[in-house]
């Protein structure tokens, strides 16, 4: 016969079970306590959760699902989640997802689009985990990210980027991007045309600097860099330098550099001008070709603006009127004339003619003597026909008056010893035609 417990050991082992009993009660207790907050965690979280059953029909709906699609935990419990909130061509996509999950595996976070009770879409991040008891599928936790804000500033960003990307692409001047280190990053295709070289050799490769010519310039430009990002203002935005591509061949540029605005970046711009420097010079030795030409023109020439006020002259002007250069500067014409009622009648004339040619009128110096001379003017149009001013050319006719009145006072004389031969004299002019004949030749 086995021995009976005592009263002792009975009651120590009542003690022991009333002490699992609380345990297993504190137990129970904290695991409701993490089931309410785990429940009170799911039902609050931004986030649309949705536990489902292995049929893929709604069991739990938080919040979050209800704020993100717009229906009630009762609209929403019992329905299949792929009808209840896909449509379209996202339906075979969520299908197909569907099935990966209820085979047993996991979906991480994949981008879609689901939809709201009023069918408006929903840009989300999805993720699925099957939930397994005893080995065996008992359902479905589905998670939804809703990321339409940021797929609309993500297009937005997007669009941005296409726009400058195009100005920049298509801006006209050979421009870069380049960084702190003073390589390039970006460039675009007037640069790659400029320089020779193509996109792929100089992003990420050259510094910008690679392209000047001139080791002064380099250092220059390397100083400014620096200066540049310690403070914006103290180096220039502008500079010419000599620019050479990939053949050698040397370009005027202008470079134009600023910092982007919260970088450390710079874009650099480089405008060739070697065109309008050989312009620019050929202008000039045309311009001096007839400055030579109107200096030393053994006429007086002189031209004025298009408020009639002379603003440049040669040498013989200066010498006729008798004024120096700096006297002559801004007078009217008028003030040259000696008789201002012939000078209204030549300038009658080019006002309806827009031009007078070899016009006689008595120039007046400073010192009020009067000048016989020769004046022809004509107006100065711009490209688009406007007057911007007059080019006068006035010759000295006293030379020739003098020789005029010479010829005629010689010719008197010898119409004086003429008229007395005895022989018949007869005189012609260059013309052939008979302009005297003596009394004897009659």
């Amino acid at each position: 016969m086995g021995h009976s417990p005592s009263y002792e050991e009975l009651r120590q082992r009542v003690l022991e079970l009333e002490q699992e009993h609380r345990k297993r009660l504190q137990a129970e207790e904290e695991s409701e306590k993490r089931q309410r907050y785990l429940e009170g965690v799911l039902q609050n979280a931004p986030d649309a959760v949705v536990t489902l059953d292995s049929s893929h029909r709604v069991v739990e709906w938080n919040l979050g699902a209800q704020r993100m699609f717009g229906y009630s935990p009762e609209e929403a419990q019992g329905r299949d989640l792929d009808e209840l909130i896909t449509r379209f061509e996202e339906a075979r996509e969520a299908r197909d997802y569907t099935q990966h999950v209820l085979a047993g595996n996991s979906v991480e976070a994949l981008e879609s689009v689901r939809y709201t009770k009023d069918g408006s879409p929903v840009h989300v991040l999805v993720s699925g985990s099957p939930i397994i008891r005893e080995n065996r599928l008992s359902g479905v936790i589905a998670i939804y990210t809703d990321v339409t804000e940021r797929k609309r500033m993500e297009q937005a960003l997007q669009a941005s980027e296409r726009k400058y990307r195009a100005i920049f692409e298509n801006t006209g001047t050979a421009t870069a991007i380049v960084e702190e280190d003073t390589t390039i990053s970006m460039v675009n295709s007037e640069l790659e045309n400029l320089s020779g070289y193509t996109r792929e050799e100089i992003e990420g490769r050259m510094p910008f600097t690679r392209f000047i010519a001139c080791e002064r310039d380099r250092e220059k430009m390397l100083a400014y860099h620096r200066m540049r990002r310690q403070d914006r203002s103290g180096a220039p935005e502008k500079y010419e330098a000599a620019f050479h591509n990939k053949a050698g061949n040397l370009r005027n540029v202008i470079v134009t550099v600023d910092i982007i605005p919260e970088t450390r970046q710079s874009i650099v711009s480089f405008l060739d001008i070697t065109h309008y420097k050989e312009l620019q010079e050929a202008y000039k030795q045309e311009r001096d070709h007839l400055d030579h030409i109107l200096e030393y023109s053994p006429d007086a020439i002189a031209i004025t603006n298009q408020r009639g006020e002379l603003i440049r002259f040669n040498r013989i002007a200066a010498e006729l009127s008798g004024y120096t250069s700096e006297e002559i500067q801004g007078k009217p014409p008028s003030d040259f004339y000696a008789d201002k009622k012939e000078m209204e009648r030549m300038f009658e004339t080019l006002r309806s003619l827009e031009e007078v040619r070899n016009h006689e009128i008595d120039f007046l110096r400073k010192d009020g003597t009067r000048v016989p001379c020769s004046v022809s003017i004509s107006l100065l149009r711009s490209g688009e026909s406007e007057v911007i001013g007059s080019v006068s050319i006035i010759r000295d006719l006293r030379e020739w008056k003098e020789m005029l009145q010479t010829i005629r006072e010689q010719e008197e004389k010898f119409k004086g010893i003429a008229s007395s031969a005895l022989d018949g004299v007869i005189m012609m002019d260059d013309q052939g035609r008979i302009s005297y004949w003596n009394p004897a030749a009659e």
